[in-house]
């Protein structure tokens, strides 16, 4: 997953402004967006193990919860979540259910550093389109 998350990083700096699934499928072969895939799937299917009780709730949080709101808050929300689809609820109700059973203070920590790590990449990208 790891290497899914890296591969898929790559992808999306190349991106300053937030891009459909659509536009990423036109510009990269598919070989380099299912990384992508592999992502928000992996999500999807972690929610449907806490909905149907298939795994250790109290673990969730701590194993899961700072790198899916990194996720959520740097691509999937602002960029790869197709509305509409179960997907986007499945992926809605994860981060519900991380909203409503994490720690307190371990998601503040979690969304301070996905939200600082969003402006950054705003402010990178502005200057290098300053640049340009």
């Amino acid at each position: 997953m790891s290497e899914a998350r890296n591969r898929a990083d790559k992808i999306f700096r190349q991106y300053p402004a937030p891009v459909t699934l659509d536009a990423l499928e036109e510009n990269f072969p598919e070989v380099e967006t299912r990384s992508i895939y592999l992502v928000i799937r992996f999500y999807q299917r972690l929610w449907l193990a806490i909905k149907n009780k298939r795994v250790d709730t109290k673990l969730v949080p701590e194993l899961f919860g700072e790198i899916f709101y990194w996720w959520f808050v740097n691509y999937l929300e602002p960029q790869v979540i197709p509305v509409g689809w179960q997907i986007y609820s499945d992926i809605q109700d994860l981060k519900n259910w991380f909203d409503e059973n994490s720690d307190r203070i371990l998601h503040k920590v979690w969304l301070d550093r996905a939200f600082l790590e969003q402006q950054k990449r705003i402010t990178n990208a502005s200057i290098e389109a300053n640049n340009q």
